[in-house]
């Protein structure tokens, strides 16, 4: 496995580099989420608000969200080791180029 070649304090930081950036994923994502279950929600009732927010607020609220979500997805979720991409994987052991080994 490539992986070996990196001493063992770099594998550690490419680890701990991986799991920032898997908190990042869940920081951008988690408001994503409750602003489209929040718009979502708003339509269902009859006023058409939630929390006093009309859902027209909410969904453009939502679309922002999801817009950083694929910025932040774009650019930073990448290889610590090697800058590949880690394309459509939500958790991956491995990086799919170089093969270093991203969590334990």
């Amino acid at each position: 496995m490539p992986s070996r070649s990196y001493s063992k304090k770099r594998i550690k930081q490419i680890r701990a580099e991986f799991a920032a950036k898997r908190r990042r994923q869940l920081f951008t994502l988690i408001p994503a989420l409750i602003a489209i279950v929040a718009f979502a929600w708003a339509e269902s009732t009859d006023s058409g608000k939630l929390l006093g927010i009309d859902s027209g607020i909410w969904m453009p609220i939502g679309i922002a969200s999801v817009a950083v979500l694929v910025i932040v997805a774009t650019i930073d979720w990448r290889c610590p080791a090697c800058d590949a991409s880690l394309g459509r994987a939500i958790n991956p052991d491995f990086c799919p180029k170089c093969g270093v080994q991203l969590q334990d």
